[in-house]
């Protein structure tokens, strides 16, 4: 009798399990989570660029599956989270549930899990599709307050915080100007439009001639500069004149 009460008990146990908030495995799984935030963060604006969409989609399709699968257990998971209520410590596995459905964060989960990016198997470049999944930003939030209070460097923690803040500014930045690029045709810009343009990045391969020496190809009086370029005010004028020599010669 005493081990099926046991048994019993541990079932119970297993079942009707809550999560402190302050504990270890709380946090862990709240790093899971905050990973997956970030992720969408970077990538929903992420496949504007084709190289990434043409070269790494089967990824992206499987990451999106397997965070999405996370943030629906997470949803499950919040309402065994104990919390404080009226000033008493609830721990109860019902009104945890009842409390954790009055919570604005209970619906902001479920509007992140509206599988709109079902719509990518008809338009696969519509990444944005995915934006509703940042509504989970509020447990990126919630890993940094759980991290900074175990930090024991807590300034160089804010330090980077306010680096990641930055990268992700940046970054949405450059991916909507090239979305807005490629709405406005950057293929047939040029260098005086305000969207971008190839012409605005010169990035030419210089040919380097030495082991070609005793060539009449390589006798020339241009100075292969920007192999030592060192003055990047002239840039642009030495890169003209490299490549005009260069133009019939390749």
């Amino acid at each position: 009798i005493k081990k099926e009460e046991i048994r019993i008990s541990l079932v119970r146990r297993i079942i009707f399990f809550t999560l402190n908030e302050t504990g270890w495995p709380f946090y862990l799984w709240t790093c899971l989570v905050a990973a997956g935030a970030v992720y969408n963060l970077v990538m929903v604006v992420a496949l504007v660029f084709r190289d990434i969409h043409d070269h790494f989609y089967l990824e992206f399709l499987s990451f999106n599956f397997a965070f999405d699968f996370i943030f629906l257990f997470d949803v499950f998971l919040m309402t065994r989270v104990e919390i404080i209520h009226n000033g008493v410590q609830v721990t109860e596995v019902k009104e945890l549930l009842q409390l954790r459905m009055r919570n604005s964060e209970f619906f902001l989960d479920l509007l992140c899990l509206l599988p709109t990016d079902l719509l990518l198997f008809f338009k696969s470049d519509l990444s944005l599709l995915r934006i509703n999944r940042l509504l989970k930003i509020y447990r990126l939030l919630q890993f940094a307050s759980l991290t900074e209070m175990r930090a024991t460097a807590p300034n160089l923690f804010r330090l980077s915080k306010l680096v990641f803040i930055c990268f992700i500014i940046f970054h949405w930045n450059g991916c909507l100007y090239f979305f807005f690029s490629i709405w406005y045709d950057y293929e047939n810009a040029d260098i005086e439009d305000w969207i971008f343009s190839w012409d605005k990045i010169p990035d030419p391969i210089i040919v380097a001639c030495d082991q070609w020496e005793e060539g009449e190809e390589c006798d020339t009086t241009v100075p292969h500069s920007l192999r030592h370029l060192t003055d990047w005010e002239n840039a642009t004028d030495e890169i003209e004149d490299e490549m005009a020599y260069w133009a019939n010669r390749s």
